[in-house]
């Protein structure tokens, strides 16, 4: 009989930042790093003829967690790839939701979705390629990092009556395959990460609702515009002696229209906050955040994150690879907040303001 062990990849930050991914390629979390380190240990003294993995990032980096220690190569392979999500990729929950309401009763899987693979596709191609692997590695134990849809339409192929919940970041599935049949040796097993003195983390934790971005109308909306600016201004600087709200307004009139840089993050029909993105900004490669804002209700509950994943989803799509912003030095939550999205500090403070420049890598390398 040959041993699979079957693994999800590392929290990445689509699913941290609450984007739909598919084969949208995405880093892992500053939690992902950490949940792959983990995993590594736990295979650290266990004997592996070979470890495959889907070529996106997220899950080549799972593998290599594993096979580094070994040193060992890790096989990619695009059939382990996740579900292709068609129009769907790199937009947020909160706008798919919007575009496909029926998914309140449905998995996105078994909605038509323009550009998106069939469950029957998925279920093809990983029960192809995962027979391959275990046949070829006959008597020995091998891994295979993949993702959490295409790993669930797998075992909903070859084994129907088995019922698996969809598993967590760098849960691992152990399956015999002996000849040519699957069987189910254990349930999905995080229980590296509580060794580690981590959490493991529930799928939809980040927040109390998912947002869609809707592009600001400078005329409809120069009243949330201006109480917004006002405010903001107010959280940094404590005081409003020097806020203009000409320039503030202007500001956002000079984003607004293009796509993507000036938004209204919404909560349904409720306005939960505002992103500006200034693409104008001259440095070569960056993506400038000026403004992230949540109304009070929608603080500290991890909804920010998906301001963040806009913020990555639209520069990434300009080609910027770095993003920037500025953060007041005594507003610790929000430094905080960013670290958690993988900003780290520049070495100097903003020489205008005063307040600390925080930047983050978006670009995804090609690793395998």
């Amino acid at each position: 009989m040959t041993t699979v062990y079957l693994i999800r990849h590392g929290e990445s930050e689509g699913n941290l930042f609450r984007v739909c991914q598919g084969q949208d390629d995405e880093l892992l979390s500053v939690t992902g790093i950490a949940q792959t380190k983990a995993l590594g240990q736990r295979f650290k003294n266990i004997p592996l003829a070979a470890i495959y993995a889907s070529d996106l990032y997220r899950a080549a980096m799972t593998a290599l967690a594993v096979a580094r220690p070994k040193r060992m190569r890790v096989q990619p392979d695009v059939r382990l790839r996740e579900i292709a999500l068609g129009i769907c990729e790199g937009e947020s929950w909160g706008s798919v939701y919007r575009m496909f309401p029926e998914l309140h009763t449905k998995p996105l899987h078994e909605i038509p979705v323009p550009g998106a693979e069939t469950t029957a596709q998925v279920m093809e191609r990983m029960t192809a390629c995962m027979n391959e692997f275990a046949a070829r590695n006959e008597g020995m134990s091998v891994v295979a990092v993949s993702h959490g849809g295409a790993i669930s339409s797998f075992l909903d192929a070859v084994m129907p009556d088995v019922k698996l919940k969809i598993a967590g970041n760098t849960a691992v599935i152990t399956l015999g395959y002996q000849q040519g049949k699957w069987s189910l040796i254990a349930q999905p097993d995080l229980s590296h990460l509580e060794k580690a003195g981590l959490t493991a983390q529930p799928l939809f934790r980040e927040g109390i609702t998912d947002l869609w971005f809707k592009p600001i109308d400078p005329v409809a909306d120069a009243d949330v515009i201006e109480r917004i600016g006002r405010e903001s201004w107010m959280s940094v600087f404590g005081s409003l002696a020097e806020y203009r709200a000409d320039i503030f307004i202007a500001n956002a009139r000079r984003l607004a229209g293009r796509d993507g840089l000036a938004s209204l993050c919404m909560d349904g029909e409720q306005i939960a906050g505002m992103l500006l993105l200034d693409a104008d900004q001259t440095e070569h490669g960056i993506g400038h955040i000026s403004l992230v804002y949540l109304e009070p209700a929608y603080r500290y509950h991890g909804v920010g994150m998906q301001l963040i994943g806009r913020a990555t989803t639209v520069y990434r799509r300009m080609g910027r690879n770095i993003l920037r912003l500025q953060v007041a030095q005594k507003n610790k939550p929000a430094i905080r907040f960013y670290q958690k999205c993988g900003f780290r500090f520049s070495p100097l403070p903003c020489s205008l303001t005063g307040q600390l420049i925080m930047k983050k890598n978006i670009t995804v390398p090609k690793i395998i």
